[in-house]
């Protein structure tokens, strides 16, 4: 059986029901740091690192993940968290999610008008690099939403940082080509 690396790099062959480990990644790409690998194109799929031992029953595909090295940092004045940003056409993007707690309650239940955070995929040690998810009722804190670009909603966000309106993804998604485009860009699928 074949893994086949979307790249330049050669094919690897495998014996079928044999575990083998993946050959390490040879890519380079400036401003990205490679992160894995990982058998859909968009990052869904199931993900590999460089030298893990697989078992292979069928040809498969593996795409390389990428991720933006942003060099530019901030720090939240309001717990000391250090987080990167990166601009991307005219705009100023977080490179990262949030891990700010504030006075959002750790939930695990929905709603729509309590504020909750919750771990990604329910597992703690995940907020580190990953940041919380925040419900609506804790992203917006207390605020309106906008159509606006700026948005001008501060939320949950930093000082001198908003939630981005729906005009201002479009912005982004039209810079990165359009919708069809725009997700493999900002996964580090694509060239921008």
């Amino acid at each position: 059986r074949r893994v086949l690396f979307r790249s330049t790099m050669q094919p690897q062959t495998f014996r079928e029901r044999v575990a083998q480990e993946l050959r390490t990644n040879t890519f380079t790409r400036t401003n990205y740091t490679f992160t894995g690998w990982n058998t859909a194109e968009n990052g869904s799929g199931t993900a590999y690192t460089n030298g893990q031992s697989i078992t292979v029953s069928a040809n498969m595909t593996l795409y390389a993940q990428w991720e933006v090295v942003a060099t530019e940092t901030f720090t939240d004045s309001r717990d000391g968290n250090v987080y990167r940003y990166v601009t991307i056409g005219s705009q100023v993007w977080m490179a990262e999610n949030l891990r700010y707690e504030g006075n959002t309650t750790l939930g695990q239940q929905q709603s729509t008008t309590v504020k909750y955070r919750y771990y990604p995929n329910g597992v703690e040690g995940y907020v580190a690099n990953y940041g919380y998810l925040y419900n609506w009722a804790a992203a917006m804190n207390g605020a309106n939403s906008s159509s606006e670009n700026p948005s001008g909603v501060q939320g949950i966000c930093p000082n001198g940082w908003h939630l981005p309106s729906d005009a201002e993804w479009t912005q982004l998604s039209d810079y990165l080509g359009g919708e069809e485009n725009a997700g493999a860009m900002l996964a580090g699928n694509a060239d921008m």
